[in-house]
């Protein structure tokens, strides 16, 4: 077993499940399957996790990836981020095109072609550490 894999603190993760279990509504649009394995001790502490916040499973487990992915991709060089990022937007504006969303980002980046989620977050990233950076 591999202990110490998320960066971010319990409690924080807590804090941000508890959070979560207020939501009540979600945009249909911004939410897809995605099938996953595990051992079956993890499938037992999704389960049960999911249990103690009142969540399925399958709901707090999205949660999780949710959360790790973003903790991953923020935790790669920026160089490679920068790639990555427009990688995932660009799958994910074929997914959105495939349920007949088009449409175009207008952001600090300037006006990109579909989706720009993950080019959004890297560049925001980059902002705030150049910001920790100067102080």
């Amino acid at each position: 077993m591999k202990f110490g894999r998320f960066k971010q603190p319990a409690q924080e993760l807590a804090n941000k499940l508890i959070e979560i279990e207020k939501k009540t509504v979600e945009d249909p649009t911004e939410i897809t399957s995605v099938s996953v394995k595990v051992k079956v001790s993890t499938a037992g502490m999704l389960s049960a996790l999911a249990e103690a916040f009142g969540q399925s499973r399958y709901a707090f487990g999205g949660e999780v990836l949710e959360d790790f992915t973003s903790d991953l991709f923020l935790s790669l060089p920026e160089e490679r981020r920068a790639l990555i990022a427009v990688r995932a937007d660009s799958i994910t504006t074929d997914l959105l095109k495939k349920q007949g969303i088009t449409g175009t980002s207008h952001c600090a980046l300037g006006e990109i072609d579909g989706d720009a989620t993950w080019q959004i977050v890297n560049h925001h990233s980059k902002e705030i550490s150049n910001y920790n950076e100067a102080a």
